[in-house]
């Protein structure tokens, strides 16, 4: 995912932090917004909860047990892969 995201432009944080962190901070600003939504409303693109718990439990496939088991044998590298595909995000609007 890094040569995407930097193709783009964009940098990934340099400190990890802890899914329940993540979730707290998350559940706080929510609650914040929706109670100041009657008198102001704020436009800041911020991760909801649903969007915390997706990136913290996204399924990363490794094709492993796939190549031991059924003798799978990709078409592609993972070089290649990433170099094919990334003409493609590249043009991708954000």
């Amino acid at each position: 995912m890094l040569p995407f995201v930097k193709s783009r432009g964009l940098a990934v944080s340099r400190f990890a932090l802890p899914y329940s962190v993540a979730l707290v901070f998350s559940v706080l600003l929510t609650s914040v917004l929706t109670l100041l939504r009657p008198l102001y409303t704020i436009k800041v693109p911020f991760p909801t909860t649903s969007d915390i718990r997706y990136i913290f439990k996204a399924p990363f496939f490794d094709g492993t047990r796939a190549k031991t088991v059924l003798g799978f044998e990709p078409w592609f590298s993972v070089e290649e892969s990433v170099r094919m595909s990334m003409s493609y995000y590249r043009t991708i609007q954000l």
